[in-house]
């Protein structure tokens, strides 16, 4: 085990018992629903992501910890794999940029509160993670895994499945072709998902957006990364977490032309992180530290104005507020 790996794990642990702990408080679907033990509800989409969230042993509730862990582990072996990408091997940037982004909104609303969709997210992170070291497979197997966690691990699944078809059709097509073939993928997979959409979801209700209103960034990202590596498809076809975060891009859009608006927001919450670890590789290794910290530290700046850890709260505070004392 090198020194690296040795550092994730000592984080990841530290941070989990923090977590675990309370130091933080914790969300509103925590107190009001998690708190109680070994919850058996949901389908099979839902069902284990339920368990594992509530999970207790002996009254001890051990479900937050081992979440946070995931989530932990799972982020620091991403990022350490796009360390490697680029060959940057200090421990110290890794450490710090692990530290920040653990208590950034993905991490700490997931750990804190949308725990189910926390432990679907780690699994997609874990995938993530082979997808770069060439393991298809076990890829996967952690995205097959994530669908019996939360309803958000089928759409991860869709997504590597039209990975892996868009990645073999791309070979076929002539070089100077494949700009115009990624334009007509990306126009085929926003008709064909939002028609899937309007098919198979509830698009009779509209969902309100909870707290602050992220649409029209994630809106921006999303069609910006479309047409940037269309643009640059060279590096798109280079790095197949680029292709996944594509298509990702492309069925992410959909979803709130369906009037998905909450929903949105959380998928693209979910793959925040990646964005910007994506973000870096288009600079040299001089520029890629510096460009993940400012990506990075915005996003923690971002997490702490809008008042996200003022919404977590103990469970005495949480019992007062709601009349329950």
């Amino acid at each position: 085990m090198t020194q690296r790996i040795l550092i994730i794990y000592l984080i990841s642990f530290c941070f989990a018992f923090a977590v675990g702990s309370g130091f933080y408080g914790y969300g509103i679907d925590f107190h009001g629903l998690y708190t109680r033990p070994n919850l058996d509800m949901g389908d099979y989409q839902n069902w284990l992501g339920y368990r594992l969230s509530s999970l207790s042993v002996y009254g001890n509730h051990v479900g937050v910890h081992l979440l946070t862990l995931l989530l932990s582990l799972s982020t620091g072996f991403l990022f350490n794999d796009f360390c490697r990408l680029r060959s940057i091997n200090s421990k110290f940037i890794l450490a710090v940029f692990l530290l920040i982004a653990l208590h950034t909104w993905p991490i700490i609303m997931s750990a804190t509160n949308a725990m189910r969709q926390g432990y679907c997210m780690s699994l997609v992170f874990f995938s993530l993670s082979m997808l770069l070291q060439n393991k298809k497979k076990l890829s996967l197997f952690f995205l097959i895994t994530s669908i019996f966690l939360h309803k958000t691990g089928i759409f991860f699944l869709i997504i590597f499945f039209n990975f892996l078809i868009i990645k073999k059709l791309i070979q076929y097509i002539k070089e100077n072709s494949k700009r115009i073939f990624l334009f007509l993928v990306s126009i085929f997979l926003v008709i064909i998902t939002f028609y899937s959409y309007r098919l198979f979801l509830n698009t009779g209700k509209v969902f309100r957006v909870v707290n602050g209103d992220f649409r029209f960034a994630f809106f921006l990202i999303n069609s910006s990364f479309i047409i940037y590596f269309i643009y640059k498809y060279e590096f798109l076809l280079k790095h197949d977490i680029i292709l996944f975060l594509y298509i990702f891009s492309c069925s992410a859009i959909p979803v709130i032309l369906i009037g998905y608006n909450w929903q949105y927001e959380r998928l693209n919450m979910m793959m925040t992180l990646p964005y910007i670890f994506v973000s870096g590789l288009l600079f040299n290794n001089r520029s890629i530290v510096i460009c993940w910290m400012i990506l990075i530290l915005t996003l923690l700046f971002l997490t702490i104005y809008q008042g996200m850890y003022n919404a977590l709260v103990d469970e005495y505070t949480f019992k007062k507020v709601r009349g329950l004392l």
